[in-house]
């Protein structure tokens, strides 16, 4: 199998994974000198997202969920494991992650985050705690978008907000993804990723809003 293209990017391995998370530790220090306090936020997780997958993540308060995204977009360093991207090490320009309050652009709606990074020409999504506040015109943009060939990765802390739209949604507690996932029932287009294994690898379309 040769390696996928998606808008002149070629995933080296030729899989259509377009994200995997492998063996990932992040532990966050105190930064107090003389203090060994340290919380271990995430312990060896493993995650991989195949190119049109909506996927679901759910955990409580400092479970782990941003540090998981932000690893996986490139925006913050792990302490040991690996990420890549369509084959890519990150950070890369094919993934976009868009948090509920932006540090840059606290004034931006998240409407209007989602609407930035779309308009990068991302195809890995990640949404942390936007998907509770975004239009149900914009709930339907992503669905659509990743019928198409987006991969979205979304982090909510309820998990209901996640029900209509995800394909399965993963629980991170104690540093671990949990190993059952729920899957989603509803009417949403599917793609031919979404109901094989091994994933065939075809180029998605452009992705454009």
């Amino acid at each position: 199998m040769g390696p996928v293209h998606i808008d002149g990017h070629a995933t080296p391995d030729g899989t259509s994974f377009a994200l995997a998370v492998r063996g990932l530790h992040k532990t966050f220090h105190a930064g107090i000198p003389g203090c060994t306090a340290h919380a271990d936020v995430l312990c060896g997780v493993d995650l991989v997202v195949r190119t049109s997958e909506i996927v679901g993540l759910t955990g409580g308060i400092g479970s782990g969920k941003s540090t998981l995204l932000l690893c996986a977009a490139g925006l913050l360093r792990a302490d040991a494991g690996s990420v890549t991207v369509f084959g890519q090490t990150t950070p890369s320009p094919l993934v976009s992650y868009v948090s509920l309050v932006p540090a840059a652009r606290a004034s931006e709606s998240p409407t209007q985050s989602l609407a930035r990074a779309l308009s990068t020409g991302a195809h890995l999504l990640l949404l942390d705690g936007v998907l509770t506040f975004l239009s149900p015109g914009a709930r339907k943009l992503i669905a659509a978008l990743a019928a198409r060939g987006m991969a979205v990765v979304a982090a909510e802390r309820d998990r209901t907000a996640l029900d209509t739209l995800v394909e399965r949604t993963l629980v991170l507690c104690e540093g671990s993804l949990s190993t059952h996932a729920r899957r989603y029932h509803g009417q949403r287009a599917r793609s031919p990723a979404r109901v094989a294994e091994p994933v065939s690898a075809h180029p998605p379309a452009r992705l454009t809003p």
